[in-house]
């Protein structure tokens, strides 16, 4: 007698019809029938950029020629049987990507041949990233789900996922937002720190990888003008300031080589500068040291409510920009076709559970 499948609880943040809520079930599904999510495996080629000709370290001479997605290349091939490849992801880490990319998609009206606001799929990025807050705050007291959701959200960004929300007319939800992602991340340090799991020798393959990752897109993101803060403010909690020398410190105190951007020598090197000037120490508090649990609440209570074109939301993250969760005359009178673009069978797989992938 075959064994009855452990139901999946559905996360009351979704709509009853909506393709988000299938791809995150979908993940909540490849998580309880894959024993070994939280294994590492490798990809071939650094993710965000193309062989760059110029590195010279020894991290290049692992860029192939050409990926084939795992016929010939590393890449989904288990990280501990190539020990000395700088590229490792967890598995489970690769499907929650897809997970995100799935829902980004849906909230892009380019997608759909739909026009319905400017910014729309700004703030479908927004939402995007609260959603991926929801996971990380959701996911208290299990590190290795959290530590996929900041290797998921490090992917996003240096695949340029995220982009589009900096371009929303509200330049301080954009500000807030990246500051709170940041923010999580430095929790999640300080939650790996607490149980012994940063070091040169942690189980954390990529630790040295991702913290690289964030470091280059916080540089990018203060040089384009998305983020200010006032580097001089004595405040006692993160609001943006000295990022890139928080992250060195946790470095320097567990002997970890942040590696990845191909520029991240001369980012150590500013960041280490910034260090000196402003005379950054990391929070010594046992408890929540970077007070996380008052940044969400804060961010969570004053962004709750907002109206973004459409409807009002009154909780962040959701599907309310998920194009799938309107109505098909709301999808009509925003199509190019003033036609559905959604047909009968697609509606009828949605509501079967099944996961929309767009082309």
């Amino acid at each position: 007698m075959a064994s009855e499948s452990i139901p999946i609880p559905r996360n009351k943040r979704w709509s009853a019809v909506s393709a988000s809520a299938n791809a995150d079930m979908a993940y909540q599904k490849f998580l309880k029938e894959t024993p070994d999510a939280y294994e590492y495996v490798c990809v071939c080629k650094r993710p965000g950029g193309e062989y760059d000709e110029e590195e010279e370290s020894g991290i290049g001479k692992y860029q192939p020629i050409e990926c084939d997605g795992g016929q010939t290349c590393l890449c989904r091939k288990p990280a501990a049987d190539h020990p000395d490849h700088p590229w490792t992801f967890t598995k489970a880490a690769m499907d929650k990507l897809t997970t995100y990319r799935i829902m980004m998609d849906l909230r892009d009206p380019d997608s759909f041949s739909m026009y319905i606001f400017n910014d729309y799929s700004g703030y479908g990025a927004i939402e995007l990233a609260q959603n991926l807050l929801l996971d990380f705050q959701e996911a208290s007291g299990n590190w290795k789900e959290r530590w996929v959701v900041c290797e998921a959200l490090a992917l996003l960004l240096v695949g340029n996922w995220l982009v589009p929300m900096n371009m929303i007319d509200d330049g301080d939800l954009v500000q807030e937002t990246v500051i709170l992602l940041e923010h999580m991340f430095l929790a999640m340090l300080a939650e790996l720190e607490k149980q012994d799991s940063l070091g040169a020798n942690s189980n954390i393959r990529n630790l040295g990888l991702i913290m690289g990752f964030y470091a280059s897109k916080a540089n990018e993101v203060r040089s384009a003008g998305y983020v200010n803060t006032d580097t001089d403010s004595k405040t006692k909690t993160y609001q943006g300031q000295n990022f890139v020398p928080y992250l060195l410190g946790y470095t320097r105190k567990h002997n970890i080589a942040m590696y990845g951007p191909s520029n991240i020598d001369e980012i150590i090197a500013e960041g280490e500068e910034e260090a000196e000037e402003n005379d950054v120490k990391l929070p010594t508090a046992k408890k929540d040291p970077w007070k996380w649990a008052t940044a969400f609440t804060a961010y969570e209570r004053k962004n709750q409510a907002a109206f973004y074109g459409r409807r009002r939301k009154t909780k962040i993250g959701g599907d309310s920009l998920d194009i799938t969760t309107f109505s098909s005359q709301e999808r009509k009178a925003a199509s190019f076709t003033k036609k559905d673009p959604l047909t009968a069978d697609m509606i009828k797989a949605i509501k079967e559970g099944l996961v929309l992938q767009l082309a």
